[in-house]
């Protein structure tokens, strides 16, 4: 039982091993014909975000907009913020409800940022509106017009039925 329990360890490390080496010296290049998400993935990991959104850009719609997520997410915690509002401005602006947080955090970062009050700040405050405008736009395509509803309770985070119980509406 003890060389049996000595070999099953012996080949798991080994396998760990591989594994290991696979990730860190592997083309990503290569993966990507075999299995697109999990080089994606790795794109991440390694942080080679221009690489990960122009494969992502050749998959669709939704898996692009999940990397771009994951990577403003990255760009805010580093607190390039306005990076992350350019990527938005670039690749477009989803009405996902789980992207608000992002967009409601890159507008309280823009407004609490000091200096932004002068001509060399124009660009900055374009790309927001511009972020803002895309985002209204996929929302009233997303759902019926009257959706603004579902928009102005996000935004003070409760729910449409807790708002109407409430009056907030």
């Amino acid at each position: 039982m003890g060389l049996r329990r000595q070999a099953c360890t012996r080949n798991y490390l080994l396998f760990v091993i591989l594994s290991v080496c696979a990730r860190t010296f592997f083309p990503l290049f290569q993966l990507v014909g075999v299995d697109v998400m999990a080089a994606l993935d790795m794109y991440v990991e390694r942080e080679q975000w221009e690489k990960c959104l122009e494969t992502a850009a050749k998959q669709n719609y939704k898996v692009l907009h999940k990397y771009v997520a994951l990577y403003a997410t990255h760009l805010i915690q580093e607190g390039s913020w306005d990076k992350a509002v350019a990527l938005y401005v670039q690749h477009g602006t989803p009405a996902n409800s789980q992207n608000f947080n992002i967009y409601k955090r890159l507008f309280v970062e823009m407004v609490n940022v000091a200096g932004m009050n002068n001509a060399e700040a124009y660009s900055s405050w374009a790309d927001l509106r511009d972020l803002l405008f895309n985002l209204v736009s996929a929302a009233r395509a997303w759902q019926p017009p009257d959706s603004c509803q579902f928009w102005c309770c996000a935004a003070r985070g409760v729910s449409a039925e807790q708002s109407l119980g409430e009056g907030l509406l």
